[in-house]
This record gives C-alpha cells, sequence and structure tokens, in this order.
C-alpha cells in the first residue's frame, strides 16, 4: 500500500520506491529506503511527516504515494 495510505501514528516498513532516479536519491539522502522502517507524525495537507530512528523528515504528498510500505 502507498505511505500515503497509512494513518498518523502507525509504523511500516518500505517495501519499493514507485519513482524516477532523482527522486530515488533524495529519499536514499534521507533515510528512506527499502527495510527502512517508518513513522507517520502527521499526513495533513500537502506534506507528510515522517519518524525514520530518531530524525523527523517531510515529503511532499506526491512523493508519499509513491513510497509503496507494509505496516508492521
Amino acid at each position: 500500500m502507498p505511505l500515503s495510505m497509512i494513518s498518523q501514528g502507525e509504523v511500516c516498513e518500505v517495501i519499493r520506491i514507485a519513482s524516477g532516479e532523482e527522486v530515488r536519491k533524495h529519499l536514499l539522502n534521507l533515510g528512506i529506503v527499502p527495510g527502512a522502517k517508518l513513522k507517520l507524525i502527521s499526513g495533513t495537507g500537502s506534506n507528510v511527516i515522517l519518524q525514520i530512528l530518531s530524525a523527523r523528515v517531510a515529503i511532499n504528498a506526491d512523493t508519499a504515494s509513491r513510497i509503496m510500505v507494509r505496516i508492521i
């Protein structure tokens, strides 16, 4: 399921990223790679705020819809 579909507070694991190479590199720099565990902090509006380990990062909703995850 796309990351944009999970509920606030849920923890998930990245399965794959369905986007171009430039976006993948950007997400890699943020720590969003297959196998990474993420927690959705906020998903309102046009941005999504995630917790990855001890860091919080924001991505836009369009990018979030291209990140396939499974809830754990």
